[in-house]
């Protein structure tokens, strides 16, 4: 790792710091100054976790551009990316898209951080309700090819699609047209530390499938010190978290209740 990216590593997670210390104390003003139950308490609602999630997402960057590796250690994946959609499902009726999780098996065991693996594949989630249109679907599967001895976990959607010439610069760190963000790199990070990858293929018009593949591995591998998440978060549901930049603010109307 470039000294130069451990560097940039090391600053991403101070800003982090930083915007986190500003947040808590936005969030003390706002729910003092903003009526509950109001549109305006939605509006606010979706603007701190939208926050709150860029904040989660430097710490992360961060943590991985340093090159810190991390621990796996023997989970139901199965339950894990099932938990997500299922949590996610009920949200994307807000957007009027159906959300369907599909495995064949119901449970298999496997070596991963379950954290990271929750985070991309909500950022994948979240791109496919983004880029489906109302009455769209959104389908997530899971398959262990035995020949392969592979962990496949893809995402798709029936959206607009995306453009060929975009396809190789999707899980670039730093985008020159503007058009990028955090989480697609991330998800690349993440997959390389399990070592695997993921790939795009998509068609305009006709929409994007995203899938990961990483060894399928049932036992633990050597220990590292695994990054902590020091944003406040408690109470918040998961998915209206990572969701916040795709569901509208009609969502954030039941705040932290769920």
């Amino acid at each position: 790792m470039a000294e130069a990216e451990k560097n940039t590593g090391i600053l991403l997670g101070n800003v982090a710091a930083r915007l986190r210390d500003e947040l808590s104390l936005l969030y003390l003003a706002g729910r003092n100054l903003v009526p509950s139950e109001s549109r305006a308490s939605a509006y606010f609602e979706q603007s701190r976790l939208r926050v709150t999630r860029l904040a989660r997402n430097m710490e992360t960057g961060a943590a991985l551009m340093r090159g810190e590796a991390f621990e796996r250690e023997n989970e139901d994946i199965v339950g894990l990316i099932s938990d997500v959609c299922e949590g996610a499902a009920d949200l994307a009726g807000y957007l009027k898209i159906s959300l369907t999780f599909q495995c064949m098996e119901e449970a298999h065991i496997c070596a991963v951080h379950a954290e990271y693996m929750r985070q991309l594949t909500y950022h994948l989630l979240s791109n496919a309700l983004k880029s489906a249109a109302p009455g769209g679907h959104v389908r997530v599967s899971l398959r262990f090819p035995k020949a392969e001895g592979r962990v496949l976990l893809s995402a798709s959607d029936d959206g607009s699609g995306i453009a060929a010439d975009r396809l190789p610069a999707l899980f670039d760190d730093f985008r020159r047209d503007g058009r990028g963000g955090m989480g697609l790199p991330i998800c690349k990070r993440i997959a390389e530390g399990h070592g695997g990858f993921i790939a795009a293929k998509s068609k305009l018009g006709k929409g994007s499938e995203f899938t990961l593949s990483i060894p399928d591995e049932a036992k633990k591998t050597v220990k590292f010190r695994r990054p902590d998440f020091h944003v406040p978060d408690g109470g918040i549901h998961p998915a209206l978290l990572w969701l916040s930049d795709a569901l509208p603010p009609e969502a954030f109307q039941i705040g932290d209740s769920l």
